[in-house]
Formats: structure tokens, C-alpha cells, sequence
């Protein structure tokens, strides 16, 4: 029934561009929020999600990483699905 949260989620970071921003290294909400004009609080709670899902991680100090999931967002990487995912 929630499944759209999880789907939803990954379309916005796609728009984003998360993972590109994540791509060399962690980064706060705050910090990434500052790159792409998006609400800090609201992107907080969206890294949450995606660190839930697996499609990035804590890593730690209210930071997020990468994961060998979100690399597939990358728009630089051969088989990016972030085209699809907006």
C-alpha cells in the first residue's frame, strides 16, 4: 500500500540530483540543500527515507553516503536509471 512513498522518494532525489551531489563523499541534508535550492528540513526527512530503503546511508553526524544502490542515479554512470526515476 506505501509502496508510492519509496517510489516517490526516488523520483525527487533523482530531480535533484542526489546522488550526484553524494557521488564524492557525505553530506549533510543542510549542506546539499544549499547546492540545489531544496528546503534543508524537508530534504533531511527525504535522506531518512532513502537511507531506509537502502538507496543511500547514515553516515553518521546527521550525514549521508552513497550506497552501491543510489550509484544507479548517478547520471555519469553507464546504466543510470535516473531518467527513468524522474
Amino acid at each position: 500500500i506505501n509502496g508510492f512513498q519509496a517510489s516517490q522518494a526516488i523520483s525527487v532525489a533523482a530531480a535533484l540530483g542526489l546522488a550526484d551531489q553524494l557521488r564524492d563523499g557525505p553530506a549533510s541534508a543542510a549542506e546539499i540543500a544549499s547546492a540545489t535550492s531544496a528546503h534543508p528540513d524537508a530534504l533531511h526527512r527525504l535522506m531518512r527515507a532513502l537511507a531506509g530503503i537502502g538507496v543511500i546511508q547514515n553516515a553518521g553526524a546527521d550525514r549521508f553516503a552513497l550506497s552501491a544502490m543510489g550509484e544507479f542515479l548517478c547520471r555519469d554512470v553507464s546504466g543510470t536509471c535516473a531518467p527513468m526515476a524522474e
